[in-house]
């Protein structure tokens, strides 16, 4: 190993070959500080792809999960042609919006706007000359409903953990006690029997902050 490194001696810096370096009597108590996974990065993949997993290996869930995105998907296929598109808007009064792969919270808020339209549903079905069978159920807006209230809430746990003004390390505990919180709430006074996205979320999450280091 050829590298140099610069060290401080009595206040002078000097040269010395890295190999030497490592060579010394004290290299064996040398040692690179532990890997901090970013707080941030471990909350968003609590919500995307770890929670995936969980649903993915539950075959009633990954059911519920695939019904409800293919129902919605009719709808965001449909949002894509100038015909349906301007039917839409007339009932919507804006356009429909559609998830892609650029902002983990793009489906957030595609989901979010399904159910602003879920009174008139039946109606814009009808209108765009879908079957019946595309409208979604009570469990799958349940769901969706589910999915719309766990992103919020890491939604808001992300603005504070990545702010750029207002973000400091004294934030990290409360904000992820915060949304453990929040979690734990909703399951045991809300959707305790029927929490179908919310469990996942929960186990993601605890899983996730479960070490110290994340």
């Amino acid at each position: 190993m050829g590298a140099d490194i610069e060290i401080e001696v009595n206040d002078e810096e000097r040269w010395v070959s890295f190999g030497d370096y490592l060579a010394a009597p004290d290299a064996d108590r040398l040692s690179l500080p532990s890997h901090l996974r970013c707080a941030a990065h471990t909350t968003a993949l609590t919500s995307t792809s770890d929670v995936l997993k969980t649903i993915n290996s539950n075959p009633t869930m990954k059911e519920l999960h695939k019904t409800s995105l293919e129902k919605c998907n009719v709808l965001w296929k449909k949002a894509n042609r100038p015909k349906s598109a301007e039917v839409m808007e007339m009932m919507m009064k804006k356009s429909l919006s559609r998830p892609n792969d650029t902002g983990w919270n793009s489906l957030y808020d595609a989901f979010n706007q399904i159910l602003q339209i879920r009174a008139s549903m039946e109606e814009l079905v009808q209108k765009l000359n879908l079957p019946e069978r595309d409208i979604l159920s009570d469990e799958e807006y349940s769901y969706i409903e589910e999915y719309v209230k766990c992103s919020a809430t890491v939604a808001e746990a992300l603005d504070l953990l990545q702010g750029e003004k207002a973000a400091y390390y004294g934030m990290l505990v409360p904000t992820i006690l915060v949304v453990k919180k929040n979690y734990d709430h909703w399951l045991t006074q809300i959707w305790n029997s029927v929490a179908h996205y919310l469990r996942p979320t929960s186990t993601a999450f605890n899983i996730g902050f479960q070490n110290p280091v994340f």
